[in-house]
């Protein structure tokens, strides 16, 4: 079996079981991207990987109780310090997972109560991109990652309330059949600095589209996409303390540095 397919069938059944103890679980990263999006299993973006990346709205420590009875071997020193936010877990096969713990942190945060979609294995298509499209040093990957999501979700616009965009108060929450540009219009009003690596990131993305994906439809499709989410992200009211922070712009940092981790 491909080391793909082997990760994917070993992290599915951890989640699949992790529901029925009712302890939520879902991908996100590219191992997300790739359970989600027909298209990343075929070229430009198609690769291998090796580890996977899982957030769950679960308490810590029955969390880390379940995911250790079933045969993942934990980093106890890692998951001592800093399993209030993340741990660390390698498989039976050796694969390994980082899990993060109610909020996705990175170099920005963030949050998933409400947004753990029932009958999914991974995070809703506006979480995928969202988690991806905040890397302060995006590569490659990222940005095929999220060409990926572009490619195989249409851009929906609900019409809700911030609060609701935000998923606040939210449970059982039913996967999307698009990215929720209100979602992620409401997330890039509320902070600058979230704004700025989005948006940056989205342009970013479209100079990738234009230099790797050949096909001119798939091209054509996730080209306009951005476009559309962009529009909506421009055309959201930002408030006092948005246009405060924005005219400092990027003089002052508007991302967390990222320490790596040693998977």
């Amino acid at each position: 079996m491909p080391r793909t397919e082997g990760l994917l069938e070993e992290i599915g059944a951890l989640i699949d079981a992790a529901d029925r103890a009712g302890l939520p679980l879902r991908l996100i990263g590219g191992l997300g991207v790739r359970s989600s999006c027909p298209s990343a299993a075929r070229p430009p973006f198609a690769r291998e990987y090796s580890d996977a990346d899982c957030v769950s709205t679960a308490d810590s420590a029955p969390l880390q109780r379940f995911i250790a009875g079933q045969g993942w071997k934990p980093d106890r020193e890692f998951n001592m310090y800093n399993g209030d936010r993340r741990l660390l877990f390698a498989s039976p096969a050796g694969a390994k997972l980082d899990v993060f713990v109610g909020a996705f942190r990175m170099c920005h945060e963030f949050r998933f109560e409400g947004r753990m979609p029932a009958a999914r294995r991974a995070a809703l298509p506006a979480d995928l991109l969202l988690t991806k499209l905040q890397i302060h040093e995006i590569n490659e990957k990222d940005l095929s990652d999220a060409a990926c999501v572009f490619l195989d979700f249409d851009i929906l616009d609900r019409g809700v309330s911030d609060r609701e965009a935000l998923g606040a108060g939210r449970t059982g929450y039913e996967p999307a059949s698009g990215v929720e540009a209100d979602y992620i219009a409401a997330a890039c009003a509320r902070d600058w600095g979230v704004y700025r690596s989005i948006t940056g990131n989205l342009d970013k993305t479209a100079s990738w589209v234009g230099a790797a994906v050949a096909d001119a439809a798939w091209s054509e499709t996730i080209l306009g996409r951005i476009a559309r989410l962009r529009d909506a992200i421009d055309a959201k009211e930002k408030g006092v303390a948005w246009r405060i922070r924005s005219a400092i712009g990027p003089r002052a940092r508007w991302y967390e540095e990222v320490e790596e981790v040693d998977l």
